[in-house]
C-alpha cells in the first residue's frame, strides 16, 4: 500500500468509516432487544416498526446538502474531520438516554432524535472517506481501493456483530448495550485526534477546494439522470443489506421456530463470508467493468429472489445460512465497484455535494423504509415472503435506472463520435 497510498491518510480515513457502520450494525442488531425498553407496550411486530423508523430520511439528506458544501468548498479533509467529532458524541449521548421506565414516552422521543442527529452526521462522513480514498488512489488501483473501503465498512459491521452475537448468548445484550454505544463514541474519538495533524496541517491537504460553485439545483440538473441511478442502486444495495441482515435477525425468530441467538450466531458466519468476498469481486470488477458487474448482480436479484425466498417454508438454519450467503453475494458484487463507478459518473467540482446527496437519498427513501416496510407487509398479509417484495421493486428499478443510463451514454457518445468526422 505505501507504495501508491499514503498509509497514515489511508488508516485516518478508514477508522471513521469502520466507527461508522460499527454504530449503524450495532443499533440494527440492538434494536429487537431494546425495542420494549422504549416502546414496552406494544407487540413485537409493532415494537419492531417503531425502532426502525427511518427518522434519518430527513436529516440525512440535510447533513448531505451541508457536508456536501463543506467538501466541496473548503476541502475534505475539514468536512471528515468535523464530522467525525460529531458523530461520536452523539454516540455518547445515545449510550447515556433513559428508558421508558424513566420518562415515558420522551425516551422514544430522544432515541429517534440521536440516531437522526447520527444520520447528519454520517452523511458525511461515509462519502467523504470513500472520496478521499479513491480520488487520491492512482488510476490502476481505484477499484481496489473502492474494495477496501467496502472492506473497512465489513470490518465494522463484523466487530458489532462479533459483540453482541456473544452478548447474546449470554444473555447480556439489554445490560450492556449502553457500553456498546459509549464504545462506539471513543473509538470515534480516537478517529478524531488521528486526523487532528494529519488533516489539518498546511501540508495536509488532501484534495483541492474549490471556492467557486454552480448553485445546488443546477449542479442536480445538470446530472439529474446520474444522480436518479446513482440514488436507485445506492436504494437497492442499502434495502438488500438492512433486509439479509437487520431485519433476518429479529424477523425470522419471530416468525420461524429459529431463535436470536442463533440468527446472530449465522450473522457473524456471513459478515465473514461478506469480507472475504470484497477483495475477490473488487478484482472481478477490475477485469469485467464496474457497469457490468453491477447490473449482473441486480438482474441475478430481480430473477431469484422470489424462489429463494421459498427456503423459509423450511426454516432450518442451514436453509436460512443459504439464502442469507445468496443476499450477501448480490450485495458484495455490487458494493465492491459502487463507490468507483459513482465518482467516475461525476465532476470533481461538485462531485461531494451529489454522491452524499443522491446516496442518503437511496439509503433514507429506499433503504430506510426496507424494514418497516416488509414488516407491515407482513402485519397485513400474514406472507412469510414479504421482505422478497422489497428487494425485487428496488433490484427492478436500478435495473431500469442503468439502463436508460447506459443508452443515453451511447447515444450521446454517437454523436460526438459523428460530430468529430463532419
Amino acid at each position: 500500500m505505501e507504495e501508491y497510498f499514503n498509509k497514515k491518510l489511508f488508516y485516518a480515513t478508514i477508522l471513521g468509516n469502520v466507527v461508522e457502520h460499527f454504530d449503524k450494525v450495532l443499533f440494527a442488531l440492538i434494536a429487537p432487544f431494546i425495542a420494549p425498553l422504549f416502546f414496552p407496550n406494544s407487540d413485537p411486530i409493532v415494537s419492531l416498526i417503531l425502532i426502525y423508523l427511518p427518522f434519518g430520511f430527513i436529516s440525512r439528506p440535510l447533513g448531505a446538502l451541508y457536508w456536501g458544501y463543506v467538501g466541496d468548498r473548503l476541502g475534505r479533509k475539514k468536512a471528515l474531520y468535523l464530522s467525525i467529532l460529531g458523530m461520536s458524541l452523539t454516540l455518547f449521548c445515545v449510550g447515556l438516554l433513559p428508558t421508558y421506565q424513566s420518562i415515558g414516552p420522551l425516551s422514544a422521543l430522544f432515541l429517534h432524535l440521536s440516531r437522526a442527529m447520527i444520520c447528519f452526521f454520517a452523511a458525511g462522513e461515509g462519502p467523504g472517506a470513500s472520496l478521499i480514498l479513491i480520488e487520491n488512489a492512482p488510476k490502476q488501483h481505484k477499484d481496489l481501493m473502492s474494495s477496501y473501503y467496502e472492506m473497512s465498512s465489513m470490518l465494522g459491521t463484523l466487530l458489532a456483530s462479533f459483540v453482541i452475537t456473544i452478548l447474546c448468548f449470554q444473555g447480556k445484550v439489554e445490560v450492556f448495550w449502553r457500553l456498546l454505544f459509549i464504545f462506539s463514541g471513543s473509538l470515534g474519538l480516537v478517529t478524531f485526534w488521528m486526523r487532528r495533524d494529519l488533516f489539518l496541517s498546511n501540508n495536509a491537504e488532501v484534495t483541492k477546494p474549490y471556492q467557486r460553485q454552480e448553485p445546488l439545483i443546477k449542479q442536480i440538473k445538470s446530472n439529474a439522470l446520474k444522480f436518479v441511478v446513482i440514488t436507485l442502486v445506492a436504494g437497492f444495495s442499502c434495502a438488500n443489506y438492512r433486509i439479509l441482515s437487520n431485519l433476518m435477525n429479529g424477523y425470522l425468530p419471530l416468525v420461524t421456530s429459529l431463535s436470536a441467538a442463533e440468527m446472530m450466531g449465522t450473522h457473524c458466519i456471513l459478515i465473514l463470508y461478506d469480507f472475504m468476498l470484497l477483495p475477490v469481486f473488487g478484482w472481478i470488477s477490475k477485469k469485467i467493468g464496474k457497469e457490468k458487474l453491477i447490473t449482473l448482480a441486480l438482474t441475478s436479484a430481480a430473477i431469484c429472489v422470489f424462489p429463494l425466498f421459498k427456503i423459509l417454508k423450511h426454516p432450518t438454519i442451514i436453509n436460512v445460512l443459504g439464502l442469507r450467503m445468496i443476499l450477501v453475494t448480490w450485495g458484495i458484487a455490487l458494493a465492491a465497484p459502487f463507490n468507483y463507478w459513482a465518482i467516475s459518473l461525476i465532476s470533481e467540482r461538485y462531485r461531494f455535494r451529489v454522491l452524499s446527496l443522491s446516496r442518503a437519498f437511496g439509503a433514507q427513501l429506499i433503504g430506510g423504509f426496507a424494514i418497516s416496510t416488509s414488516l407491515l407487509i407482513y402485519k397485513k398479509s400474514g406472507w412469510i415472503f414479504a421482505p422478497a417484495c422489497y428487494i425485487f421493486a428496488s433490484a427492478v428499478m436500478a435495473l431500469g435506472g442503468l439502463f436508460v443510463l447506459t443508452k443515453v451514454s451511447r447515444s450521446v457518445t454517437e454523436k460526438k463520435t459523428q460530430t468529430s468526422f463532419l
